[in-house]
C-alpha cells in the first residue's frame, strides 16, 4: 500500500496562460508547479494575476508529487480592481 500525505504552503503566480486553462507557480523554495484550471478552488482561476499570492496543497506519493488544489486567499479585491479597499482612496 502506498502511503500518500498533503502539504499545504503559499505560492506565487509566475506564468497564466488563460484560454489554454493552466499556469505555473513558484513555491518559497524555489520550485516551479504546474496547475490546471479544475484545481482551483471556488471558480477562481479567471481571477489569478502574475504575483497573485495563492495557497496550495500538494499530495506527496511514493515517488510523485502533484497539485491537489489551490486557493486564493480572499484579499477583498478582484482582477478589475472593484472591492478593493486601496481602489476607493
Amino acid at each position: 500500500m502506498v502511503t500518500r500525505h498533503a502539504t499545504t504552503h503559499h505560492a506565487r503566480v509566475t506564468r497564466l496562460h488563460l484560454e489554454e486553462g493552466y499556469g505555473f507557480l513558484e513555491t518559497p523554495d524555489g520550485r516551479e508547479l504546474y496547475f490546471p484550471r479544475d484545481r482551483v478552488l471556488n471558480a477562481g482561476f479567471a481571477l489569478l494575476d502574475i504575483g497573485t499570492e495563492v495557497l496550495v496543497t500538494e499530495e506527496h506519493g511514493e515517488h510523485t508529487r502533484w497539485i491537489q488544489a489551490v486557493e486564493r486567499p480572499a484579499l477583498g479585491g478582484r482582477r478589475d480592481g472593484s472591492g478593493d479597499p486601496q481602489s476607493a482612496r
